[in-house]
């Protein structure tokens, strides 16, 4: 049971604060409980709840956002390399603050671009379904070998593995 006395918080102050958590914070789980502020007594001189708290598998689930998808990373790269040599920006440091990542996030996909450029032409001109499969996670192992011949044998075979 949840209990504030009029002594302790006047109802002229959180009487518009509960209404305000009701009508913006219903959906979150763990004030779940202000969903049922129905049950509740008296709620402008004592705020007195007999209700227990909704489980968040009863909750109804918020509407889904279509938000579109980020470009893959090596587009994402290429974007970066435009604006450092555009002299949009000064350094990766001020890319990575522009674009809410860490410096070393921002290391992570300018790597990309030491690919040959066979394999970075194959992956613009693929269809964006087909390019999640080469996640930046996976085509950083390949970056990591040493010589061209390596990496495009290794991303040929990665293909044929996602292709077969």
């Amino acid at each position: 049971m949840l209990k504030y006395q009029k002594e302790k918080m006047p109802s002229e102050e959180i009487a518009p604060f509960l209404y305000w958590l009701y009508n913006y914070l219903k959906y979150i789980p763990i004030m779940s409980w202000l969903a049922q502020l129905d049950n509740c007594k008296n709620l402008t001189d004592s705020f007195v709840c007999d209700s227990k708290p909704l489980k968040s598998n009863n909750l109804p689930k918020p509407p889904k956002i279509n938000q579109p998808k980020p470009p893959h990373a090596i587009l994402l790269a290429q974007r970066f390399q435009q604006l450092l040599r555009s002299d949009t920006v000064n350094n990766q440091a001020e890319l990575a603050r522009i674009h809410g990542m860490t410096r070393a996030r921002v290391t992570q996909i300018m790597n990309l671009l030491k690919l040959p450029w066979k394999i970075r032409t194959d992956l613009v001109q693929m269809p964006p379904d087909e390019q999640e499969y080469f996640s930046e996670r996976k085509l950083r192992e390949i970056v990591k070998l040493q010589y061209a011949s390596q990496q495009v044998e290794a991303f040929e075979k990665l293909k044929s593995k996602h292709n077969g």
